[in-house]
């Protein structure tokens, strides 16, 4: 069983966030949500957004993976 980190934003305008809660709700094993407040284009826009995603995600890989 993988372990999944997902990036879900209440404001995407192309995922509806609904859908990526259902899908990961489905995933057996380990996940990780991030919930944020951007476009889907814009996520990796601030520099200290991202690294508050990279820290969380590198945090899940190290007790997941």
């Amino acid at each position: 069983v993988a372990s999944v980190a997902d990036l879900e934003s209440v404001i995407d305008e192309i995922i509806p966030y609904a859908q990526g809660v259902q899908i990961l709700d489905a995933l057996p094993g380990p996940t990780k949500f991030l919930k944020l407040g951007v476009g889907h284009n814009e996520t990796w826009d601030d520099s200290e957004r991202a690294a508050m995603i990279r820290q969380s995600i590198d945090a899940f890989l190290r007790r997941h993976a």
